[in-house]
């Protein structure tokens, strides 16, 4: 996206992500200008590829890209149900996620069994995105997740990740996934967000930040 080359050479910062933030939800308003009327959330990514935290390259999603229908169920119940039905990364079957109970060792955020949380990867497939996608399309390598937040001001949630590049590739693709708890008490990957990009090029040891922002209507 050209508006953000401008942006190249400078020091990555909290105020260049909430730069991108505006530019991102003005072109998307523009095309979608009802969107907020009929839904309550949007989201999209922002790459960013750094050297001593300076940004050599940068790139966002498309405006069209979808949340997954994942989000949708993991949302829906969260409001207003109790369980969510969710595919899972591994296969695309689907696991029961118990999102309230009187249970506890079962519901989809108890760590008896493994952390859970939220988990980004990055790739290089082309493939436009769906909302039945439930995996990355080519996986290139998998991030490490930061501490995120809510900014209320700007109505939207950051959800971090970075690593350093393994190897050169041009990344595509980013994902975001859960890593919650099935009824079985299983620990699983549910996708939540698949984004397609130009591609971005990255060089080995440069370091790949991706930020998820969860726009709020």
């Amino acid at each position: 996206m050209e508006l953000l080359q401008e942006f190249k050479g400078e020091t990555k910062s909290n105020k260049i992500i909430d730069n991108c933030y505006h530019i991102y939800k003005e072109l998307f308003v523009k095309q979608f200008p009802d969107y907020f009327e009929k839904n309550h959330s949007k989201m999209f990514s922002l790459i960013t590829i750094t050297e001593d935290n300076e940004i050599k390259n940068i790139g966002m999603s498309k405006i069209e890209d979808l949340l997954m229908d994942n989000w949708g169920e993991f949302f829906g119940a969260l409001l207003g149900g109790v369980s969510a039905s969710m595919r899972r990364t591994s296969d695309g079957n689907t696991d029961t996620l118990n999102i309230y109970g009187g249970d506890q060792t079962r519901l989809f955020n108890i760590t008896n069994n493994g952390g859970v949380g939220s988990i980004i990867r990055v790739g290089t497939g082309v493939t436009p995105a769906t909302r039945q996608d439930f995996k990355i399309e080519n996986l290139q390598q998998t991030l490490t997740s930061g501490n995120g937040g809510y900014n209320s001001g700007l109505g939207k949630i950051d959800i971090p990740a970075n690593g350093t590049a393994l190897s050169g590739f041009s990344i595509t693709e980013t994902v975001l996934e859960g890593i919650w708890v099935d009824s079985f008490q299983g620990v699983d990957a549910y996708l939540l967000s698949h984004d397609v990009f130009t591609p971005i090029s990255v060089i080995i040891a440069q370091t790949i930040n991706v930020d998820y922002e969860l726009i709020l209507s």
